[in-house]
């Protein structure tokens, strides 16, 4: 799939169509994924899938039906369905017109390599892993990754927009009988994902989890490492909503132009950014992303505004984000712990569920690594924590920020020092 097949597609839909206008939205997958755990391969599974869902406009209604087959006569077949659906529709009040032809950026993010590499060459590479795993009595699970992908949107006013890139993932877990560790890499390009490095940090951090001890509930100063405070994003994402926030069922109601996090905290999106690229427009109409600046030197600058909504308030659009970038400081990680008298390092945050969105109170746990810093070494351990928090009030109680680290593909994050990291109660994972 590419540009050229967009074009000729929306022109078939465009001299076939029965209603005012029409659209095309694709996404392909050709990726391979290997499984292992308990120091087996488990799983090893292929596939390459094409899905498509096209929408008839109509009067001010909208109707879309989907198809995984990507001949003429299931495109016009689609087509047909999608326009039942509108016809019969009653009027969307927050109907939207399709975006007339626009500009949309390319972005070249496609490596061969990450789609060459054969089954049998990762597990070559995991049974390597497996091996010393095995010498450290140690048990690994985890999973490698690897793919090519594209997103395609067009409409029949002529806006076409379209993305392809590569995609590998190698992420693994190591366990001992009370500890474990967990290390992860990203990245568009293959040459960029060393799964025997990414095995050695999780090894570490096992090591380093030994016999951990028991830590009391109350509020710490913390060390979070990129993939802890990663954790974060997507609920940042979900709730940086503008319509959320004027009709007040959200933390950020009535924030904007407010100060809300400390001032070295610039929060931003930019699908350009050449070390954390992603794609460039919005997926479901082809809305162009730039760079959006949410959080500047403290201040709540914007947050994402749907089309409709913009409209409605004599607004500019603005796209949900699919990146996010920290800006950092300078330290290393290990800097960071160095200079540090007392704080809890925490490697990575899971199962995290809201508690209240109106005051963005988050709760998870720790995983993986909690241990103690004092003095500049990491010198204990400790058992898992649960943790309720609101990661802003992380942002504005921050001492100190690290370099920046990509991580999960998307997010460009530092290591961040900050005070009154609520541990509200122990686990009994």
């Amino acid at each position: 799939m590419n540009k050229d097949w967009l074009r000729e597609k929306i022109e078939l839909l465009k001299h076939n169509k029965r209603v005012d206008e029409v659209a095309l939205q694709i996404h392909t997958e050709k990726q391979n994924l290997t499984r292992f755990a308990e120091n087996h391969i488990i799983q090893n599974v292929s596939k390459d899938t094409i899905d498509i869902h096209i929408t008839a406009f109509s009067d001010k209604s909208s109707g879309v039906a989907g198809t995984q087959n990507s001949r003429d006569q299931s495109l016009l077949c689609t087509l047909k369905r999608a326009e039942e659906i509108a016809l019969s529709s009653p009027k969307d009040p927050e109907f939207v017109e399709p975006l007339v032809s626009m500009e949309v950026k390319n972005i070249e993010r496609y490596f061969i390599g990450a789609n060459e590499i054969t089954p049998k060459e990762k597990a070559e590479e995991i049974n390597k892993i497996k091996k010393n795993a095995i010498s450290k009595n140690m048990e690994v699970a985890g999973v490698y990754l690897n793919g090519e992908y594209s997103t395609g949107f067009a409409n029949s006013l002529g806006h076409i927009a379209f993305h392809s890139y590569t995609k590998a993932n190698f992420s693994l877990t190591a366990m001992l009988d009370d500890s474990s560790g967990y290390a992860s890499e990203a990245d568009e390009d293959i040459d960029k994902v060393d799964p025997v490095q990414v095995a050695d940090i999780a090894f570490k951090k096992a090591i380093l989890g030994k016999h951990p001890e028991e830590l009391k509930p109350g509020k710490y100063q913390v060390i979070l490492e990129p993939l802890a405070f990663a954790g974060f994003i997507p609920f940042l994402g979900w709730t940086m909503d503008r319509r959320a926030a004027d009709e007040g069922y959200i933390y950020f109601s009535d924030r904007l132009g407010t100060k809300i996090a400390s001032s070295v905290i610039n929060l931003y999106s930019d699908p350009f950014n050449s070390d954390n690229t992603s794609l460039p427009f919005v997926p479901n109409d082809g809305l162009p992303l730039e760079k959006t600046h949410w959080i500047e030197n403290g201040i709540l600058k914007n947050l994402h505004t749907s089309r409709y909504w913009a409209s409605k308030k004599s607004l500019k659009p603005i796209g949900v984000p699919t990146n996010v970038i920290l800006e950092g400081g300078k330290k290393s990680l290990t800097e960071i712990i160095e200079g540090t008298d007392d704080a809890l390092l925490v490697t990575r945050l899971w199962y995290i569920r809201f508690v209240n969105i109106k005051d963005f109170i988050l709760t998870g746990m720790t995983r993986d690594g909690l241990y103690r810093v004092r003095n500049g070494k990491v010198e204990a351990a400790y058992k898992n924590m649960r943790f309720n928090h609101n990661p802003v009030e992380l942002l504005n109680s921050v001492v100190e920020l690290g370099k920046t680290k990509r991580v999960e593909g998307y997010t460009l994050i530092p290591s961040i020092r900050t005070e009154g990291f609520d541990l509200s109660s122990g686990t009994s994972f």
